[in-house]
């Protein structure tokens, strides 16, 4: 008797599973399924846990289907879950005055366009690419662009301007625990450290290797320990290359929607600082 209550419950269930998949799929809307699940649930024909599977299932299945076609239509491997793009354009005026008649004005148009995309893998993985545009590095002999600036100037008749790797990385984020979590992260990358401007430039995009654990306190704190080594100037005929390495401890916290703070300490050191001379690096003290 036990065995055919099961089955008869199971076969209703799958039943009512059909039905609400025809339904969403000739809707094509997640709420009417989960709606007319809710009214089963009230009219005694499913309790709540099996409403909660068919829900699940339902969304389950959903996913699939728009991986297929997403797959199908764009040829993207099944390993890559998800693909984002995002840019942004700025065009600005600057004007350079000033009272000292040994200082000549200046006026200047610029602009800076970036353009990028992350690819989420399987396995924790994330894979991110951003090109940007800049002017060449100054003092250098154009081949690397501003490493502090996207900016690129109007000038020189209108001629074609240059566009520049401004981040790639791969990213691993396997360390996952309900209050803490790890990260690692290796290429060129947005600076994991949270200092002021006098330190990093806001548009500087260091190269290395990073690592980042976080703790969570309550839904709006966070306790953040960050560890990083960046490559400053790789020399081809020595084996002391120039590198900052570095360490911080903060407390991130939201406080509302649009207020939030950081706060910590950190060490930051510059290892065989004696290499960055301007015949080595020309964008150092041009």
């Amino acid at each position: 008797m036990h065995n055919m209550n099961y089955k008869t419950r199971t076969l209703a269930s799958i039943a009512v599973g059909i039905f609400v998949t025809g339904l969403a799929n000739s809707i094509g809307h997640a709420q009417s399924s989960d709606a007319l699940l809710n009214k089963l649930v009230e009219k005694g024909v499913l309790n709540k846990q099996e409403a909660d599977q068919l829900k699940k299932e339902t969304a389950q299945e959903s996913q699939k289907d728009f991986s297929k076609a997403f797959q199908a239509k764009t040829g993207m491997p099944e390993w890559v879950t998800s693909l984002k793009f995002g840019g942004d354009f700025r065009g600005r005026f600057e004007g350079f005055y000033n009272d000292d008649r040994t200082i000549t004005d200046r006026n200047r148009f610029r602009y800076r366009l970036r353009f990028g995309t992350v690819a989420t893998l399987k396995d924790d993985f994330e894979v991110g690419l951003r090109l940007s545009s800049s002017d060449p590095a100054r003092g250098g002999a154009g081949q690397a662009g501003d490493p502090v600036s996207g900016n690129t100037t109007l000038t020189d008749n209108g001629s074609k301007k240059g566009i520049y790797v401004d981040l790639a990385y791969a990213k691993w984020t396997g360390i996952k625990f309900d209050n803490f979590s790890g990260s690692l992260t290796i290429g060129k990358m947005e600076d994991p450290f949270v200092y002021s401007s006098m330190l990093f430039d806001h548009d500087y995009t260091p190269e290395g290797i990073a690592g980042q654990l976080n703790y969570k306190i309550g839904d709006h704190h966070a306790l953040k320990l960050v560890g990083a080594g960046f490559s400053v100037l790789e020399i081809g005929g020595s084996s002391y290359d120039s590198v900052v390495v570095g360490s911080q401890l903060r407390l991130d916290s939201a406080w509302t929607p649009r207020i939030f703070s950081s706060a910590g300490v950190g060490i930051i050191t510059l290892l065989n600082e004696n290499k960055l001379l301007n015949s080595s690096i020309p964008n150092q003290n041009a």
